[in-house]
């Protein structure tokens, strides 16, 4: 049992408190969902229970024998609890230090990437691993360390539907007697818990237990959090014009580790009409990523990029990439000097950049009272990729590159994206969404790529990919195709 008593924290850098007085008794056995908006304290809490975090106030306890709570941790960034420089030293770092024999190491990484779809992966570099692929391998050190307290910070927001469905159907095999803690912060597509807890403002808002008699129903995160008028999702504007990103023959490989080379890209072939929204998805590790640091120039390549004629590498400033991992692009002090920078280096005076900096997180529903002193780097997942929206919005950009940029957002940071790309569009920006959460892209994109192992397998508008699927012509068509009715369902 994990017994929290009047728990609550604040930052050290901060002067209002993240959690306020929480108080629960998780028994064994319970699946517990931890839903909430983005900065409510759902990974703060997380964070208090495993121990990288002590209460301000209040205690946590638990009936176990174990000096500390025995909890493993999977981060909302997977990359930020990756040490190793291998695939198997990483998920093997865990066993080694609970004396788990060599042999027994061997087989359960073998077994457990196998499971994972990640069969051969043994001697690959973390680095080099996509974001999906990360959070596989986070999953994977967990899974073989069976922990008896579960600790999941949006562990399927990387995910595709393929490798979401391997995810649930290994959680089938956790021990009754353990308890699970995981935190969303939009809609679920299954349902595996037990119990959900809504935080908001730092408080518990709701504390429901779950009907088990229809754990296939998914469950929207928005309704039982709070209470918010959403108005029905619009499809955003067909009406294109002109050829504005062209691209030919792209095709990229990368170092691997030991000096082997790898092929990420292979003869990649698009165009992108002025104002179009182009999805791009297809499995984790199919080079979604690669595709969109090639467009922006961020990598090397061979074959051809332009953007109205021009190439990426001499459009500094004036192509915007939102990062898969928000936080990479940081290093400023202040959210406001995170935004500015970009607008001075481009050569604008101080109190220019400070208001196109101040509309522009006010454009992403960061007020600057709250936002604009705080640190980017103590923000939530979803706060920090709102904080890195505006500064691609700040300098204005002729193009938008997002990938993954609604990992980890809640209801009404989705809702504001769509807002917001939806009047780039109108105003001629092309913009490129790589990423899994078709239930909101199929409201936004005019049209899809799906790439299968670095090349375009198929694209098309929504109509022509439901066909593709429908008639096998991907790997795991299958998911792919109830994924999309899923989301056109919504």
């Amino acid at each position: 049992m994990l017994i929290l008593n009047d728990v609550s924290y604040t930052y050290p850098t901060s002067h209002s408190e993240v959690l306020h007085g929480i108080s629960l008794e998780i028994n064994p056995g319970e699946r517990v969902l931890v839903s909430g908006r983005n900065g409510s304290g759902k990974s703060t809490l997380l964070h208090l229970i495993s121990g990288i975090l002590a209460p301000s106030d209040g205690t946590i306890s638990s009936s176990y024998t174990e000096q500390s709570i025995p909890t493993g941790l999977l981060q909302q960034h997977p990359e930020n609890q990756i040490i190793a420089s291998t695939v198997e030293d990483e998920i093997a770092f865990g066993l080694e230090n609970i004396n788990t024999p060599v042999s027994d190491i061997r087989m359960k990484i073998e077994e457990t990437l196998a499971l994972l779809g990640m069969a051969g992966f043994e001697k690959r570099s973390p680095a080099r691993l996509s974001g999906g692929e990360m959070q596989k391998l986070a999953f994977a050190c967990l899974y073989t360390l069976n922990p008896p307290v579960w600790l999941m910070d949006e562990p399927t927001a990387y995910l595709d539907p393929v490798a979401k469905q391997q995810l649930f159907k290994l959680m089938e095999h956790i021990p009754d007697e353990h308890i699970i803690l995981w935190t969303a912060s939009s809609t679920i597509e299954k349902r595996p818990f037990t119990r959900m807890i809504s935080l908001e403002d730092g408080k518990i808002a709701n504390d429901i237990t779950i009907d088990s008699e229809h754990t296939e129903t998914p469950i929207d995160l928005e309704n039982v959090s709070f209470e918010k008028h959403k108005p029905p999702p619009q499809k955003i504007s067909n009406d294109l014009s002109t050829v504005f990103l062209s691209v030919s023959g792209l095709t990229v490989e990368r170092k691997e580790l030991f000096g082997t080379s790898k092929r990420i890209l292979k003869d990649v072939n698009l165009a992108l009409n002025r104002g179009e929204i182009l999805g791009v998805i297809g499995s984790s590790g199919s080079g979604k990523t690669t595709l969109l640091e090639a467009l922006a120039g961020l990598v090397p390549f061979s074959g051809k990029v332009a953007w109205n004629g021009e190439a990426p590498t001499t459009l500094h400033g004036k192509i915007g990439v939102a990062f898969q991992f928000p936080e990479r692009s940081f290093f400023a002090e202040t959210v406001l000097d995170e935004v500015m920078y970009g607008i001075l280096n481009q050569g604008e005076k101080k109190d220019v950049a400070r208001k196109q900096a101040l509309a522009a997180l006010e454009e992403v529903g960061l007020p600057a009272d709250d936002f604009a002193s705080r640190n980017p780097f103590e923000l939530s997942g979803g706060q920090a990729r709102r904080v890195a929206l505006a500064v691609l919005l700040a300098l204005q950009p002729i193009g938008l590159l997002l990938d993954e940029p609604t990992a980890g957002l809640d209801e009404e940071g989705c809702q504001l994206l769509g807002e917001i790309i939806s009047r780039k569009n109108r105003s001629g920006c092309p913009t490129i969404i790589a990423g899994h959460d078709i239930q909101n892209l199929i409201h936004w994109v005019n049209r899809w790529v799906f790439l299968e192992k670095g090349i375009i397998a198929v694209e098309g508008d929504t109509e022509m990919m439901m066909h593709y699927f429908e008639q096998g012509r991907l790997e795991d068509h299958k998911v792919w195709y109830d994924t999309f009715r899923q989301a056109l369902r919504s």
